[in-house]
Formats: structure tokens, C-alpha cells, sequence
């Protein structure tokens, strides 16, 4: 069902704290958006006005140009997940599922039907005559799932869904809840501090911070092009650098600590931050590098290895190779993939 919600500056104040002051966006109608922030940036409560179970204190929400920012919650037709899964331990887990649909007016063979192809949609259907005592916390959120899709929502909305889960189960129901929702096209805001979950299951990511949207994009556009300090270093690992493009010649270089480097045509002079991932400095032959450094650290990681290399003043985080890991103390040559650099405004 492609429902096209628009948030437009829908803003909340407790006292003289500003939950919420700027955000407008269109949600991507049969699309998830994952919102991303730091504690405290406004995710859960943008996510509530939308809900309708917090009043705005000023803007709007509208879902297919109808604006619905006073229409209470339950006539929203919004289908809600939240960490707690506020289920009924007194009823089966198909009277859980049954339950919004009885509230909804369903008759009793149609509430039937609708929580069994919801409990199939979640792979549940053995354990529609159990207890909720006995089934497990992964279970428990399939049946929140399963009830907030048995009356075929226009909108799905997910607080931090997984979040109570270990990180392996997390992993699988992070997995199969894509996969769900992609099937069933549903337009779905999903709230959650966990960058992994935020960048595997949005199709669209937006960032929060201190109540207002720092930046929204794909997630692959997010994090390989942020557009503020703040971005490039809460979402994922990244390296930033005090730099200065400067006019040599008729050619823009940039100056960083340990090299010049050139750069294209339009880039901007002046004094600038400069973001690397740790994936885009490699350790090289002494041939092929740009800058050396010394090895001061490494963390194995599995896969691969996190050093911290000292060049030009900072420590630079570097992913290496698991087969061959620098000692602390080692001069290494490295090289950076001048094509990932990103140049960034100063930030006071």
C-alpha cells in the first residue's frame, strides 16, 4: 500500500527543552525510512507526532495531502512496534494478533483469517494457541509484528523494534523484517540507534540531530558523502583532518598534515575538515605510497584489523588485512583513495 506521508515542521516543546523544531520531509510512498540520531535527538518523538499519540505544538502531518495532525491515533489506520511489546500475557498469541482487529469492528471468522495469514507472514503459525509466557522474546516480537499487520496498515511505524534482543537474534528478524516488508510494499518509518539495522533496512536514511534533520539520502549517499562533521563521524568510523585548498599554479591542491594532494576543478579554497573512512587508506609497498606513518595500535576484528597509525600529528584509524598485521612501533607506507575524500565546511 503506497501511502505518501509528508511531515511539515512538526515541532514539540517540554518546558523550555525543544524536543523537536525542524523536521519536513515526504516519506517515499512502499518505502522504508530509517531514522538515525544520537540519544536524545528527537527520533522516538517525531515518530510519536506522527503516531498521533503526541500533539504537535505547532506544523503539520499529512498523509495523501490530508492532513491528519488532530485526528486522533486509533482513526490513523497506522499499524505501531515499539522495544516493548505491550502484549496481553492473559490471551493466546492469536487472540494477541486478533485484538486490534476486534477493536477495529472485524467479525470473528474474518479476525480469524487476518491473524493467521499474519502469523504466517511472520513464520509463527505453531504457536498461535500458546501462552505469551511461553514463547520466547524473539517470538514475542513477531506477534507484535503480526498484530500491527493483520488490519493492513497504511503506515507502519517501528521504534527501536529490535533493540531488546541479542545481537544474534537481532540479526536474523533484521533480515526477515526486510524482507517482509519489501513484499508487502509498505511505507514504514523505522526509529533506531543501531547504524547496521538503520542502513540494511532503509531505502531512505535520515540523520537527527538535537531535533532537527541533519541530513537525509539513500544510505549509501549518507555515508559516503555526509554533508556535516557530525555526519561523518556518527555514522560509521571516519577520520577528519584539518586541511586548506589552496591555488598552486593554476591547479587546487590540498594541504593536509602529512601531504598535498590535487584536486579537481570547483573545489572550494580556503581553510576546510577533510573526511576518510579507515577503508579507504590502505598500507602499501613504499613504491606506491603517498605518506607514512608508525603503528600505534592494531584491534583484531576478525575480518579484519583496526590500527590506529600516528602521520602528520593525528591518528589515523586504518583497516587492514587480518593475514598480516603491523606490529605497534612499525613505519608503514599507506596510500588514500583520493577519489573517497570528502571536503567538509569548518564546524565551530
Amino acid at each position: 500500500m503506497n501511502t505518501l506521508v509528508e511531515a511539515n515542521n512538526p515541532r514539540k516543546h517540554y518546558g523550555t527543552v525543544t524536543a523537536v523544531h525542524d523536521f519536513s520531509h515526504r516519506f517515499a510512498p512502499g518505502k522504508i525510512t530509517a531514522i538515525l540520531g544520537p540519544s536524545g535527538s528527537g527520533k522516538s518523538t517525531t515518530l510519536a507526532m506522527i503516531a498521533g499519540l503526541v500533539d504537535p505544538d505547532g506544523g503539520s502531518v499529512l498523509v495523501n495531502e490530508i492532513d491528519i495532525t488532530r485526528l486522533p491515533a486509533e482513526r490513523r489506520d497506522f499499524g505501531l512496534v515499539f522495544q516493548n511489546y505491550s502484549l496481553f500475557p492473559h490471551l493466546s498469541v492469536v487472540e494477541n494478533v486478533e485484538f486490534g482487529l476486534r477493536v477495529r469492528g472485524f467479525g470473528r471468522s474474518e479476525r480469524r483469517r487476518r491473524a493467521s495469514l499474519a502469523l504466517e507472514q511472520v513464520h509463527i503459525p505453531h504457536l498461535a494457541n500458546r501462552r505469551i509466557h511461553q514463547i520466547s522474546g524473539g517470538e514475542q516480537q513477531r506477534v507484535a509484528l503480526a498484530r500491527a499487520l493483520a488490519f493492513a496498515p497504511r503506515l507502519l511505524l517501528l521504534d527501536e523494534p529490535l533493540s531488546a534482543l541479542d545481537a544474534k537474534l537481532r540479526e536474523g528478524l533484521r533480515t526477515e523484517l526486510g524482507r517482509l516488508l519489501n513484499e508487502l510494499s509498505l511505507t514504514a518509518i523505522y526509529v533506531t540507534h543501531d547504524q547496521i539495522e538503520a542502513m540494511s533496512l532503509g531505502h531512505e536514511l535520515i540523520i537527527m540531530r538535537g531535533g532537527r534533520i541533519e541530513q537525509a539520502g539513500t544510505p549509501i549517499e549518507v555515508y559516503t558523502r555526509p554533508s556535516t562533521p557530525f555526519v561523518a563521524t556518527f555514522l560509521g568510523s571516519a577520520n577528519l583532518l584539518d586541511g586548506e585548498c589552496l591555488r598552486v599554479n593554476g591547479q587546487t591542491r590540498l594541504l593536509l598534515p602529512f601531504m598535498a594532494l590535487p584536486m579537481p576543478e570547483g573545489t572550494p579554497s580556503g581553510p576546510c575538515r577533510v573526511m576518510v573512512r579507515p577503508e579507504d587508506i590502505s598500507i602499501v609497498a613504499d613504491d606506491d605510497g603517498q605518506f607514512r606513518g608508525e603503528v600505534a595500535s592494531s584491534v583484531f576484528l576478525g575480518h579484519q584489523a583496526r590500527l590506529t597509525v600516528i602521520a602528520g600529528g593525528y591518528a589515523l584509524a586504518v583497516d587492514a588485512s587480518n593475514e598480516a598485521i603491523p606490529l605497534p612501533g612499525a613505519a608503514v607506507s599507506l596510500r588514500i583513495r583520493n577519489e573517497k575524500l570528502r571536503i567538509l565546511a569548518r564546524e565551530d
